[in-house]
């Protein structure tokens, strides 16, 4: 059985290039912060990828509300974001986040984090 994977981001582009990269799961997407607790309602995801810059609902409180909800604390959490100064890493990192990869990201190692992350 595949280990599924929810991605959220309001990039389309992103997501279709995330569909074609981690061919090895199964993916679910979702376009803002407020869409992934709606998909939660039907799947529980191995893990989340998630945007900061979303609208509705950014990466970060997306996260925060993740983790402190005792049904999705544990699912590992990776902000991906074009933010890429340290403190926005540390902020992420605060909010919860497991992972914080920056974009423009190299789809073979986003490839193998992933696959490192899940490994276990």
């Amino acid at each position: 059985m595949k280990k599924k994977i929810l991605v959220a981001d309001d990039d389309k582009h992103i997501l279709e290039l995330l569909r074609l990269v981690l061919t090895d799961y199964e993916l679910h997407t979702a376009e803002n912060g407020e869409d992934v607790f709606q998909v939660l309602t039907k799947i529980t995801p191995d893990l989340i990828l998630l945007d900061v810059m979303m609208p509705k609902i950014n990466g970060y409180e997306t996260c925060q509300l993740l983790k402190a909800d005792e049904k999705t604390k544990s699912i590992r959490v990776m902000l991906l974001s074009a933010r890429n100064e340290k403190k926005d890493v540390i902020e992420g990192l605060k909010c919860g986040a497991d992972y914080y990869f920056t974009k423009p990201f190299d789809t073979k190692q986003l490839q193998s984090r992933v696959h490192q992350i899940l490994a276990f």
